[in-house]
């Protein structure tokens, strides 16, 4: 059946409202009829079998037929912090890396960021919520990632907190720890905090200066293998190898 996130004001004890955008893609893109089984989520940890009963140009609604408690989802909790970067790859690394399984988001500006702008204006950020909350839906997450404001790299780093979580940054030009090594031999701590942070540079990659900020916060520097990436690519590469290492 069909997944989607739902606003828990729009449940009732018996009765679901979509939101409009929702039910503009259940009317016109999976072409839904009354009648039809949905599941609704409220990402409190609340499911919903729905069984829709009214879907028109106006409004779709449903019937609640059952209601069960979502089992927590058995990962680690992966913060991913990235770049700012060309709406392309902003989405893309949204869209991939929630179907991989990161719980938060925090695009930051960089030296070498493209994107230099802090301010995302509302229409951008409602589509990035969106991209996020489709791809938790196709690949059966039971919560919604956390998408963070846009804030500066210092800012990104001071919030780490290495008594409770592990960081990382991927770095072109670390040659002697590699991220899969590492994520090996931190295992059993990693285990313990179930928390991991990955910082992702922009397309130029980080300066000197930065790398020294980040030393100077203890975070650690890896690598990803001997290519270069480009940071769409390393985003979605450095989540995988820490999803697939930490969940084994």
């Amino acid at each position: 059946m069909h997944r989607f996130f739902v606003h828990p004001d729009l449940l009732s004890k018996d009765q679901v409202i979509f939101p409009t955008e929702t039910a503009r893609q259940m009317r016109n893109v999976l072409r839904l009829k009354p009648g039809d089984h949905v599941v609704v989520l409220d990402n409190l940890g609340n499911q919903f079998q729905v069984e829709i009963s009214v879907i028109n140009p106006k409004q779709v609604k449903g019937q609640i037929i059952a209601r069960s408690t979502v089992e927590q989802e058995d990962m680690i909790n992966l913060h991913l912090a990235f770049a700012l970067s060309q709406r392309e790859k902003v989405e893309w690394i949204l869209q991939k890396c929630t179907e991989l399984g990161v719980s938060r988001f925090t695009p930051f500006i960089a030296e070498r960021t493209l994107a230099r702008a802090k301010a995302v204006d509302v229409s951008k950020l409602r589509r990035w919520e969106r991209i996020i909350q489709e791809a938790a839906e196709q690949s059966g997450r039971s919560r919604l990632p956390e998408l963070s404001e846009v804030i500066s790299m210092q800012q990104a780093l001071k919030q780490v907190n290495l008594k409770r979580e592990i960081g990382l940054v991927a770095w072109e030009d670390e040659n002697k720890i590699s991220l899969l090594n590492i994520l090996k031999e931190l295992l059993n701590e990693i285990h313990k905090t179930r928390r991991v942070t990955i910082f992702i540079g922009p397309e130029g990659g980080f300066t000197e200066e930065e790398i020294a900020r980040v030393q100077k916060y203890a975070l650690m520097t890896v690598s990803l293998g001997t290519g270069i990436l480009r940071m769409e690519t390393a985003a979605i590469a450095a989540c995988a190898i820490i999803m697939a290492v930490c969940m084994s």
